[in-house]
């Protein structure tokens, strides 16, 4: 991870104030950006957007950069631009690459998933794919799982 210290101190304090386990939140950081802060990846097939019309005359950006950027997974969690519109962030979005505000707002995501469903693998899997029981989403649930046990603790 970029600075290992510092993100690995940001990681347990953010976990922590939000009730996870902060060996969860660094075995997704290592899977999704393996913890490179300023990872960045649109997907195209994205398909959920919050009002992309609203948040660009906001953000003072066009509607077509809002768009992008909704569709766009950011930082250390690879959050999802839409997602981190829905958990309140009002910023501009390649900002959450920025390792306390994508942390932040992941872990918001990540708690509120936890508590949903009945399962950590079924929350990972919304994580991942945005349904709790999809094929590629366990799959994504085992892989950070078994890192996890890897991140207890040390």
């Amino acid at each position: 991870m970029d600075n290992k210290p510092t993100i690995n101190r940001l990681v347990k304090t953010i976990a922590q104030r939000h009730g996870i386990n902060p060996a969860l939140v660094r075995a997704i950081v290592s899977v999704e950006s393996a913890g490179d802060t300023w990872a960045s990846r649109f997907e195209p097939g994205w398909r959920w957007y919050l009002n992309p019309k609203k948040w660009a005359r906001f953000t003072r950006r066009s509607k077509a950069t809002e768009v992008v950027h909704q569709a766009t997974s950011w930082g250390l969690m690879q959050i999802m631009g839409t997602v981190a519109r829905e958990e309140g962030y009002t910023g501009s979005l390649p900002a959450l690459c920025i390792p306390e505000r994508g942390l932040e707002y992941g872990c918001r995501k990540l708690r509120k998933l936890i508590k949903k469903h009945d399962t950590l693998s079924q929350a990972l899997s919304a994580w991942n794919t945005g349904r709790p029981n999809t094929k590629v989403g366990k799959k994504y649930a085992e892989k950070v799982i078994e890192r996890m046990d890897g991140w207890i603790e040390r």
